[in-house]
């Protein structure tokens, strides 16, 4: 690293502020609509009591048309809506605002408010989110608040990508032009003037652009809208943006590696789920799965029906006994019962029941997979061989399941394939919203040992993919810790710079670099970015040196190095996801924001790297080197002054 990139774009941040933003803000509806008076506006805010910005709380986002903005914000369809301004190079993923029905516009992607989705409340009014690049809810569907809808981009009369967002009074199913803009209060974080949640009237927020005339350069706003990021073991998922689909096994993502392995393992395509890429950024990724599925039923001569999984090749290969209850119900989740055709019988001496391990217990019905009991609204995800109930309406929205088939079985079935059943009433293994808004996930209430009661037949299950169920409920987790990882490691780091064993596994591998220390408080809370020498990270502004404020801990931002198995080390601090011109940093750091060591280095601690960098200053680094066998340890010089190099 050439510690002088990170100055010299210091002396260009005014120019760079200029450029950017003017590529990349304006926008809006036609102001077609004239004749209006403040008493027809009186419904603003009847039935809600805010509004969120339809974005995710990591994002900061700086408002530069706000309320009667003089560039496009002074007709009756307008007047009192916002603009936020986002990248004009990534696809910024928006959540539902409010919850409501959904009236899908995409009528035109070149003129007023281009592809927008209008969320009709029930009382005459809708919020209407504009400009969209794409849109992934169905028109006239019902959606919940968080839920993933698109996202952002320039459609419509626009000069560069961003959110347009307003309370209308009107009918939802029409275009938003044909609506009326009236005043509204939302729930935000303004970054600039303090970090507390407020709510704020839209006439009050501070917007513009002094580039373009403007008396003020307009604050930075983020949501407090808990958004969907977590879905259970078993879940087919995919982004908008990649064609790759990925099952989800013990938290982490596993790629499907082409369509014939997809459908070899009788996967549906009608039970893939797209996710937003803040919620593919919670799970790690742990390999493909690559092999070819193969799946068959039959019955032995006594009449006992088996599941046979895998085929003859397969090293993990195995047969297990169906319950006689709603055993087409059962083999039907695995792909493999359809029109009423009756699986044959086989000779005791067919290699099936020769070769194929037996285990113990029955069949249950396949991970992923959505069942209700006949006469009974809850509906059940099943996730590492339990029945886990999906709380409420809100939570099934939110985690995309309304397209899904469900299936129906006859009361007091569950309890008998599956010996562990959740039950909201008591909290024990229950799925609901505050589960599904956090980054990995966790159960309420979740009782591990509960999870899997017939452990000597689950504990080395094998899936069809050849990968071992994981334990990671029966060692007490479920995503992540019932207790918070927050509460859990209060006090393990009382200083800006700390080593810290997160996992409590007696190998210090994540250092923790507190967020009070950016050079720009308006990136509070925003995604940051490794850059670094050493063979640890690449040097470059890759997804890989990503970190997103999910991982942050107590104010901290957390960089694990257990992701390396092998030793490195590394020079590095963090650079921020947002550049000077409002767009990802680029490798030269002629964008960028930087993560200021200076302070937290004063004590001469060995995290710190103080470096000649050529120039008549010099850059305090952060050092570590990293073993797979002991650990993380400070690998710096400690200096604390000029003269000491």
């Amino acid at each position: 690293m050439h510690s002088g990139r990170f100055y010299a774009s210091i002396l260009m941040v005014g120019m760079w502020l200029i450029v950017g933003l003017a590529l990349s803000a304006f926008a809006c509806g036609s102001g077609s609509f004239v004749g209006y008076s403040d008493k027809d506006i009186d419904v603003g805010g009847v039935g809600v009591p805010f509004i969120h910005l339809p974005t995710s709380p990591d994002s900061s986002l700086q408002c530069v048309q706000g309320a009667g903005g003089r560039y496009s914000h002074g007709g009756v369809s307008t007047m009192y809506d916002l603009d936020l301004d986002t990248s004009n190079i990534l696809d910024e993923p928006l959540y539902a605002p409010v919850s409501g029905i959904a009236h899908v516009h995409t009528e035109s992607s070149k003129r007023n408010f281009g592809y927008h989705v209008n969320i009709d409340l029930g009382n005459g009014t809708y919020v209407v989110i504009a400009h969209m690049s794409k849109i992934f809810v169905d028109d006239q569907s019902e959606i919940v608040e968080g839920q993933f809808i698109g996202y952002e981009g320039c459609t419509g009369s626009c000069t560069g990508d961003h959110v347009h967002i307003g309370l209308h009074k009107g009918d939802a199913s029409e275009k938003a032009e044909f609506g009326r803009s009236v005043p509204a209060h939302y729930l935000i974080a303004d970054h600039t003037a303090s970090r507390g949640y407020k709510t704020l009237k839209s006439d009050k927020f501070v917007c513009g652009l002094k580039s373009f005339g403007d008396n003020v350069n307009g604050l930075f706003y983020s949501s407090a809208l808990s958004t969907v990021m977590f879905h259970p073991n078993g879940t087919l998922v995919k982004t908008a943006n990649n064609s790759k689909v990925y099952r989800i096994n013990d938290g982490e993502l596993v790629w499907i590696k082409n369509e014939h392995v997809f459908r070899s393992n009788n996967y549906s395509f009608n039970d893939v789920v797209v996710i937003s890429e803040d919620e593919f950024g919670c799970y790690e990724n742990s390999g493909a799965l690559s092999g070819v599925g193969k799946f068959d039923a039959v019955f032995d001569m006594s009449g006992q029906l088996w599941l046979m999984v895998g085929g003859p090749r397969d090293v993990y290969r195995y047969r297990i006994a169906v319950h006689e209850n709603e055993w087409d119900v059962v083999l039907a989740t695995w792909g493999i019962y359809f029109d009423q055709e009756v699986p044959r019988s086989l000779r005791d001496s067919h290699v099936y029941f020769q070769d194929w391990q037996v285990r113990n217990g029955f069949a249950k019905f396949r991970d992923g997979s959505l069942v209700k009991e006949n006469g009974k609204s809850t509906i059940y995800v099943i996730s590492d061989g339990a029945a886990v109930p999906i709380r409420d309406w809100n939570t099934y929205l939110l985690l995309g399941f309304e397209n899904r088939n469900v299936l129906t079985v006859n009361p007091g079935i569950l309890n008998v394939i599956h010996q562990s059943v959740g039950n909201c009433g008591t909290l024990s293994l229950c799925l609901d919203t505050e589960a599904v808004v956090v980054c990995g996930g966790t159960f309420d209430g979740l009782n591990v040992t509960e999870v899997f009661v017939d452990s000597d037949s689950m504990h080395d299950s094998v899936r069809s993919d050849g990968s071992v169920i994981a334990t990671k409920y029966q060692s007490g987790q479920s995503g992540v810790d019932n207790e918070s990882i927050s509460q859990r490691n209060q006090g393990l780091c009382n200083q800006d710079l700390c080593l810290v064993d997160l996992n409590n596994d007696g190998l210090r591998e994540s250092l923790f670099m507190s967020d009070s220390l950016w050079k720009d408080d308006v990136l509070y809370r925003m995604p940051a970015y490794v850059y670094s020498e050493g063979n640890c990270f690449t040097g470059e502004i890759t997804d890989f040196a990503r970190f997103v404020t999910s991982l942050r801990v107590d104010g901290y931002y957390v960089i694990d190095f257990s992701r390396f198995n092998y030793g490195c080390s590394s020079r590095l601090t963090l650079v921020s996801s947002l550049g000077t011109d409002q767009c990802i940093p680029d490798t030269w750091m002629s964008n960028w924001n930087w993560w200021n060591t200076h302070d937290a280095c004063s004590d001469g601690i060995q995290l710190c790297n103080l470096m000649n960098n050529g120039s008549e200053w010099e850059d305090w680094l952060i050092s570590v080197s990293w073993n797979v066998e002991t650990g993380l340890f400070p690998h710096g010089n400690g200096f604390i002054s000029n003269d000491q190099l």
